[in-house]
């Protein structure tokens, strides 16, 4: 199954530091492990036929810069394309949705035609261009953070 896979990195990060820093710091020094899971634990959809492994071909990390620069060679390693989206407001807003969104609409009318797109935040803006992938028949995969 061919994937793609977007990661709001200042909203995840941010979510697991309120929850447990050593869990932000893991996240964030050691993707390749959570992409490990990703690949081979992440359940498949039923419809996936059996023996088949889920193929991560696009790994997008989108992060402020000044914030979080630290930690680009972890995600780099873990063969990440790095979106920069610095802060353009006093109070630290970034672009990063917008730049998600539209990197996801490109990927679906891409000639691979991805299967799944995962998309790896808490933000609830995320929610139309769900839907819209959803509408074009592609699976949706949701992974948050602070939520039971």
């Amino acid at each position: 199954m061919k994937s793609a896979l977007f990661v709001d990195f200042d909203n995840v990060y941010s979510g697991l530091r309120k929850l447990d820093q050593a869990s932000a710091d893991r996240f964030a020094r050691r993707p390749q492990e959570w992409m490990n899971w990703i690949i081979d634990s992440l359940a498949l959809p039923e419809h996936v036929a059996e023996g088949a492994r889920r193929r991560v071909l696009v790994r997008r990390c989108y992060l402020n810069p000044q914030a979080y620069q630290r930690f680009r060679p972890s995600f780099n390693l873990a063969g990440f394309e790095i979106i920069d989206c610095p802060a353009l407001t006093g109070e630290g807003k970034t672009s990063t949705d917008i730049h998600m969104v539209l990197d996801i609409v490109d990927l679906l009318q891409h000639e691979a035609h991805y299967d799944e797109f995962i998309v790896f935040s808490a933000d609830a803006d995320f929610t139309p261009v769900l839907r819209k992938l959803r509408r074009w028949d592609r699976r949706t995969t949701v992974l948050a953070i602070g939520f039971p």
